[in-house]
């Protein structure tokens, strides 16, 4: 799924992430990202970058995006192998 969101939109970090973090975010939604859903949790979405991996909640009839997690593609690589 793909989202853009207008100029109104209200990135909310929920844990005191570096600005660099929120900006990336918020550049990524501005111009239009695609979201992957967490199939556990409705309205609960996976951002991916070329460097970044974020964790938002869109909040139901709002244009607020809370800001949960964010990781590198190279930690989450290191999961992965890890794992297998």
């Amino acid at each position: 799924m793909v989202m853009r969101w207008e100029s109104d939109l209200q990135l909310q970090d929920m844990r005191k992430h570096a600005p660099e973090l929120l900006n990336g975010l918020q550049s990524l939604l501005l111009r239009g990202a695609s979201l992957t859903p967490d199939p556990r949790h409705p309205r609960f979405f996976e951002i991916h970058d070329d460097t970044q991996v974020y964790y938002v909640h869109v909040l139901p009839n709002s244009r607020k995006v809370l800001l949960l997690a964010a990781w590198s593609h190279d930690r989450a690589r290191e999961a992965v192998c890890s794992v297998a």
